[in-house]
């Protein structure tokens, strides 16, 4: 069993070459408040398509700068 993590471990730390594939430009933030009580909140994002959640994020446009792309994703 014991190797068998270790592999699995192996994998997840092996090189990836990212060189070969488009360059893909995105950008997002972190949107956070506190709500009433003082306790911290985090926007999350639902993606029924992934059926996943995150953070508010996605590709740049055209010409479109990184901080212009950023406060697009929020907004």
């Amino acid at each position: 069993m014991g190797r068998g993590l270790e592999a699995g471990r192996a994998a997840l730390l092996a090189p990836v070459d990212v060189s070969r594939g488009p360059t893909v430009r995105g950008a997002g933030g972190i949107v956070h408040r506190r709500n009433a009580d003082g306790e911290p909140e985090v926007l999350l994002v639902h993606r029924p398509r992934y059926d996943d959640w995150s953070l508010p994020k996605g590709k740049a446009d055209p010409g479109e700068r990184d901080e212009e792309t950023a406060l697009r994703e929020v907004e």
